[in-house]
């Protein structure tokens, strides 16, 4: 998992010196337990993960301890329309989320 250069504030002592996986599995695909090049990732104050998809053209939410994530932005293939993104990049959310 590549990160990107903006990530949430996290308490970083908490994190597992030995990883923990905590969205995708081992493959590469289109379906809400899969990721295909995904490009960065947010944290926020809930543990809710929220990952730019760039292979798929979608922004995925897993919630903490989930097995399939959830498709929040995109997934509906690259393009300008408005449930449509083109290889996102990057994400950022204001205080109220």
């Amino acid at each position: 998992l590549h990160l990107c250069s903006f990530l949430a504030l996290v308490d970083v002592s908490r994190w597992n010196a030995t990883g923990v996986q905590v969205a995708g599995d081992t493959t590469e695909g289109h379906h809400d337990h899969q990721l295909k090049r995904p490009l960065c990732i947010y944290v926020d104050s809930n543990e809710t993960v929220y990952v730019c998809d760039t292979g798929n053209d979608r922004i995925q939410k897993w919630l903490s301890g989930a097995t399939n994530g959830s498709t929040v932005a995109g997934g509906h293939g690259a393009g300008v329309d408005a449930t449509q993104l083109n290889e996102p990049r990057g994400l950022t959310f204001d205080r109220n989320g």
